[in-house]
Parts: structure tokens; sequence; C-alpha cells
């Protein structure tokens, strides 16, 4: 029997894989990721499963866990158990292709799930709670001590992810193009967009925009610019993070709904390279909840949700584990 489990935390921009022991350290809660003492780290690019494929996803995976494997100094194994929390996972038929390769080539038992779980785990010993996500994309998550599930947002960048670095990052531009057109308030995201793309003007800046394709991935890397206007009092930059802060409080409000939970009785986890990051996004949702007098019970900022895969991936070798209470129908 192998001694391991491999938890792999796979966004829309880079994936992560931590191998740790199958057992907890004696005395570490389910919910302190600080104890889980990973033997090795790895990383590697994007292992979104609706753009790359079954295939796709897991090369990358297998990549960032060979990464884990050399760092802990072993040589890479079939695991015992391995928790996948992959952006893009949502299609059934994607999803059961990739337990299967997964199953020949990762681990003895494999648990695919979406990359909003492990902030839950993380969160609550019980795993109930609600997760707000804010990166390249976006989604709120919850789930109660039922085992009932609720989803908000994390349809993909065409029609959702509100509050996401895509949507600010396209927020900021639509608002440079209107200041441009004069149908809009003059803005300072005007400039530090021209600035960021070495353009002379709008039209070099959509030129240079087109060149990039409709990636929302390399989109979303330039919402730190909307942070930075703001910061310096510009007033549209605000606008836009008040317009994420408050789509972000809806999506919480209405999993919250859902699942018949009071936010005064329940936990909230913040995570996602965004709401993490941002110096303003993460204080401008708690204003907003706060105006709406709403409080969590606790409040909890997740930098590193491979670790909530990698007690998920501990979960699943437990007796009576679920992996269905984690899905969303």
């Amino acid at each position: 029997m192998s001694e391991w489990v491999l938890g792999i935390d796979g966004g829309g921009s880079k994936t992560e894989a931590w191998l740790a022991p199958r057992l907890a350290p004696e005395g570490a809660g389910k919910s302190t990721p600080e104890h889980l003492l990973p033997v090795g780290r790895g990383l590697a690019g994007s292992s979104n499963l609706t753009t790359l494929g079954a295939a796709g996803s897991l090369s990358a995976i297998a990549n960032a866990a060979d990464q884990a494997f050399r760092v802990a100094g072993m040589s890479a194994c079939r695991v015992e158990a391995a928790c996948l929390a992959v952006a893009g996972s949502a299609r059934l038929d994607l999803r059961r292709e990739l337990e299967g390769r997964a199953l020949g080539e990762l681990a003895r038992a494999v648990f695919v799930v979406h990359d909003a779980a492990p902030v839950l785990a993380c969160v609550d010993d019980d795993g109930a709670g609600i997760a707000v996500i804010s990166g390249t994309g976006s989604i709120v998550f919850g789930r109660n001590r039922r085992g009932q599930v609720a989803r908000a947002g994390g349809f993909g960048a065409l029609y959702s992810d509100p509050g996401s670095g895509f949507d600010l990052s396209r927020r900021a531009i639509v608002a440079v193009l209107s200041a441009h057109d004069g149908t809009g308030p003059e803005t300072s995201l005007s400039g530090l967009f021209l600035e960021r793309f070495s353009a002379a003007d709008v039209a070099g800046l959509i030129e240079a925009l087109h060149r990039t394709g409709f990636d929302p991935a390399a989109i979303a890397t330039h919402a730190d610019l909307v942070d930075l206007a703001a910061q310096r009092g510009d007033a549209v930059a605000m606008q836009i993070l008040r317009t994420a802060a408050a789509r972000l409080a809806d999506g919480v409000v209405a999993v919250a709904r859902k699942l018949s939970l009071r936010l005064t009785d329940t936990a909230l986890g913040l995570a996602g390279g965004v709401l993490i990051r941002s110096p303003m996004l993460a204080p401008t949702l708690e204003q907003e909840l706060s105006s709406r007098g709403l409080a969590p019970r606790t409040r909890t900022i997740v930098r590193q949700p491979v670790a909530g895969a990698v007690l998920l991936a501990r979960g699943l070798l437990e007796p009576g584990f679920d992996p269905g209470s984690w899905w969303w129908t």
C-alpha cells in the first residue's frame, strides 16, 4: 500500500500539486492546512479540463505531480488516493474520462472535483460554508452539513464569472474605450493600459489586445491595473471594484438562500489570485456584505487551496466519504 496522497489544484493559469502522507499528523485538525506538511510540491501550466480535454489536463497534472515527487527525492509512483480539483470540470463526460485516465496513471483512488471544493475543505472541519473564488474566473460555492451543495456563477468568461480577473479587466478596457469615445468619464485606466501594452493610442491598444486572442487568462492578468487606479482615487476604477464586489455578494446571498444557511452561522472562505492579491477587492466585498447586514461567522483567506485537495484525497480513503456530496447537480 502506498503511503502517499496527491492533492491537485488545477486552474486556468497554473496547476499545483502537493504530495503528502496518506494519514494526517496526530492531533492535526482537518481544517488546519498549515499542519499538512507536504513532502513535495510541483507546478505546471493550466489544466482546465474544458479547454484542454482530459488528455491535456492530465498531462499538466502529471507534470506537476512528477515535480512534486522529484522535490521529495522520490521516484514517481501511483499514490493511494488523489483529489484532482480542476477548473472546467463541470462536464460529466470529461470528468469521467479524466478520472479513468488518472486511475491508470496517478492513483488507486481518484476524486475529480471542481476547484472550489478544496477551499471549503480548508475552511470548516465538516466542509460546510461558502467559498468565494475570484481568479481568472469566479464562482461562489456552498455546502451545508447535510451534504447539499449550491453554486452561483462560474459558467465561463463569455456568459458569467462576475467579479473575476477577466471581468475586472474587461470592464476596465470598456471604460478606456468609452473615455476615448466621449461616452464615458475620463479615467487614469487609459494611461495605465496604454503603458502596459506599450501602445501610443487606443488604436494601438486594440491591436495589441487582438494579438492576444480571446484568452480569458491573458486578459485577466491586467486586473491589477484596476486596483492600482482605484488606490490612486480613480472614480471609474473604484466603481468597477464596487460592481465586482456587489456581484460576488449577490452570489453569496443566492447560495446561502438555496442551502438555507444563515450567514451569521456560516464560515466564509475567500480564494483565487485576484481576490487574494487585490488590496481592495476583498475589503470591498466585506463592506458590501456588511452594508446588507450580513456578517459571516468566520472569514478565512485560503491562500493554498491545494491543501484542501490533500484533505479531500485523505477523505476519499475514509469510510462513508461521499464524493457526490461535493458536486452540484
